[in-house]
């Protein structure tokens, strides 16, 4: 790849407040976007991806800084992960959803989906991790689809309790807990 920008440089223009409307890095992200699509097909993985997502390609690429290797391999594990959790059905997560753990009221000004999540209502003594997981994946993959894969949530802490409803499962759960790579 042509390096039109530094991994440096994209960290310091993605950790801005700004918008990411650099033209250096609408550039960047073009020309990785260009070598990224080959290097999918290579991997067999046109036909499970949509190619044609430049805005979900982007969110990987700078995920990986624009690392295509680390791209690719974080797409074949985003592709294996998909295959063995999805599809989720609401008749699976019906009962979860109805404990108002979280839902979806309104847009934000953008006309982003709003996702609200109660932590008054999470009881680590009464749920089932596995379950809880599923309605949450479901109801963000719902969120994801209804605008151009973005939302916006909302984190209700009151009548939160330590005690009652803090849930270290919940919040790591079957995820890898890891401290962020060091720049």
């Amino acid at each position: 790849m042509a390096v039109l920008i530094t991994e440096k440089q994209i960290t310091t223009l993605l950790n801005s407040n700004e918008e990411a409307s650099s033209s250096q890095l609408d550039e960047s992200l073009a020309a990785a976007e260009a070598e990224l699509r080959p290097a999918l097909e290579a991997k067999g993985l046109g036909t499970k991806l949509e190619l044609a997502d430049s805005a979900m390609l982007r969110r990987f690429l700078i995920a990986r800084r624009l690392q295509i290797p680390a791209t690719v391999a974080m797409l074949e594990a985003h592709v294996a992960w998909r295959e063995q959790t999805l599809p989720i059905h609401l008749s699976e997560v019906r009962s979860e959803i109805h404990k108002g753990k979280a839902y979806e009221h309104g847009v934000d000004v953008k006309g982003r989906p709003l996702v609200f999540v109660c932590s008054r209502n999470f009881d680590p003594n009464t749920r089932d991790l596995e379950q809880c997981l599923r309605a949450i994946i479901y109801m963000l993959n719902s969120a994801l689809r209804k605008h151009d894969a973005q939302f916006a949530v909302f984190y209700d802490r009151t009548d939160f309790s330590l005690s009652k409803n803090l849930d270290i499962g919940d919040a790591c759960g079957p995820l890898p807990c890891r401290p962020p790579p060091a720049d």
